[in-house]
């Protein structure tokens, strides 16, 4: 299985899910697959709804309560409610380890986060005992939603066939179902974070079809699909996140006519107008990459994980950029219009026109040690991940990111020492978070605070050297989340 970085925590025994079960973890089965589609059947999905039949005789069934709800805000671009009970029945036919669930409105939620281990609130979904035997799923007409974490860690299953009446498919619903391979899905209004995370859905025919009717797509709903399949959105799509198709570069993405929001190019997913690019997909052996004229705007990840990419050119009318790049392996340099009016290049690393911003560094720069040139206040979020160097010299003009995510290995790498310029006074909040390979420190005289979760991991750190007294380091504010700094040996220069 495949870990994806985004996680706090990450489950421990995906066999014991059964016991411990959470929406959490990561992850994907590299197993032969066919797609998500509006048309086609599910491959043995038909034989097991013969086999059940209309009356369920073959199979023993059970009543769930009736529907119950709370509404809250599960989207930023949407509103539905929870589910905390449901009026469907299911059954279970051992003779063709065929779930089915009959009934109308929606299926209830089960599960906790899906980022913290032992978050999961012990409420299983009633088939949760065949977790491990059921190979197909059948929804009947009239189920409106896919409960959230409703199959999750279903390890045997292949098929599920959900029906035309379908609203949304729940966060987590398909998660972690290592052999899932062919899904009939005629339509479907939301797809919620994490509902079909898994590299194998497409695999047959390398098309994913996302049925014409679906409208939103959140983060990760398929984040594990693997690199070789291509997707189809339809006309009515309407937003997605940017990390819907995380963590691998899709082989092509196609948009159907009459869409008002997307457009896609040799590949490319666009913006209607062309000014935006949203994923880039697998450049099929293409190791540079000039952004044309006239984009300007390259969005969150849109370059994500772009694996034999070596070197990027961004035109001069490229005015934002956030977070486009990372899990560039190969990347050795940026490379800038002349005339770019906000963004500039030095000795290949990306930064804002003023130098003040570090924006990323290329992962395949090969510096050992690396000089944060002076002037340069922040890192954005991300700048330095992965990163080759071992040291990092902050000059005395260095701030801190503007931000940073509690992404595990955010700035990870091989960083192992750290030094800081006389002059600096502040290390600002998070400012070294996730550095999780740090050993050694050098602090100049003029330190008078390190903020909140600076070094927040860094677990192995052995020595700091402080050019000052003991006294005077013992005068330094160090807030909350900075524990490991006491572990360390100081070494005073006074």
């Amino acid at each position: 299985m495949k870990k994806r970085l985004g996680y706090l925590m990450i489950i421990g025994s995906i066999a014991a899910l059964a016991a411990t079960a959470g929406c959490g973890g990561s992850g994907a089965a590299d197993s032969s697959a066919a797609p998500v589609s509006a048309e086609g059947a599910v491959s043995g999905a038909e034989t097991a709804a013969g086999a059940i039949g209309e009356s369920g005789a073959a199979g023993e069934e059970t009543a769930v309560q009736e529907t119950t709800s709370e509404t809250v805000q599960v989207k930023d671009y949407t509103e539905r409610a929870v589910v905390t009970e449901d009026r469907l029945t299911w059954e279970y036919n051992d003779s063709t380890a065929t779930i089915r669930i009959r009934g109308t409105g929606p299926m209830k939620d089960y599960g906790g986060s899906l980022f913290a281990e032992h978050d999961y609130e012990g409420d299983y979904p009633p088939w949760i005992e065949y977790k491990d035997k059921a190979q197909h799923v059948i929804v009947d007409e009239g189920i409106t939603g896919i409960g959230k974490c409703a199959f999750l860690n279903f390890t045997a299953l292949e098929s599920t066939e959900l029906p035309k009446s379908l609203d949304y498919v729940g966060e987590a619903s398909f998660y972690y179902c290592e052999k899932l391979n062919n899904v009939t899905m005629p339509h479907v209004r939301i797809l919620e974070k994490d509902c079909f995370a898994v590299s194998s859905i497409g695999g047959n025919t390398g098309r994913i079809v996302i049925p014409e009717g679906c409208e939103y797509i959140d983060q990760y709903a398929f984040a594990d699909i693997d690199s070789r399949v291509s997707v189809v959105f339809p006309s009515t799509l309407k937003d997605m996140a940017p990390s819907a198709f995380l963590n691998y570069p899709i082989s092509a993405y196609d948009v159907a006519e009459g869409n008002e929001r997307y457009m896609s190019k040799d590949g490319i997913l666009y913006s209607r107008d062309g000014k935006t690019i949203y994923r880039v997909p697998n450049l099929n052996g293409k190791t540079g990459y000039e952004i044309p004229e006239g984009v300007e705007t390259l969005a969150p990840v849109s370059f994500k994980n772009l694996t034999e990419i070596t070197r990027i050119r961004i035109p001069s009318s490229v005015k934002e950029m956030s977070e486009a790049f990372g899990g560039n392996h190969k990347l050795e340099s940026f490379e800038l219009a002349e005339n770019n009016p906000l963004f500039k290049a030095v000795d290949g690393v990306l930064f804002t026109k003023d130098g003040k911003e570090m924006i990323s560094y290329p992962q395949a720069k090969n510096d050992e040690i690396y000089s944060i040139p002076a002037g340069t206040e922040h890192l954005k979020p991300g700048a330095i991940h992965l990163s080759p160097f071992r040291v990092i010299y902050f000059p005395s003009s260095y701030i801190g990111p503007q931000e940073i995510e509690p992404v595990p290995g955010i700035y990870a790498g091989e960083l192992k020492e750290a030094h800081y310029a006389e002059g600096i006074k502040v290390i600002g909040p998070q400012s070294m978070a996730y550095c999780e390979g740090l050993e050694t420190l050098y602090f100049p005289n003029s330190l008078k605070k390190i903020g909140k979760q600076a070094f927040i991991t860094a677990a192995g750190l052995k020595d700091i050297y402080y050019e000052g007294t003991e006294a005077e380091w013992k005068a330094v504010e160090i807030e909350e989340g900075n524990e490991f700094l006491t572990q360390a040996t100081v070494h005073f220069s006074k």
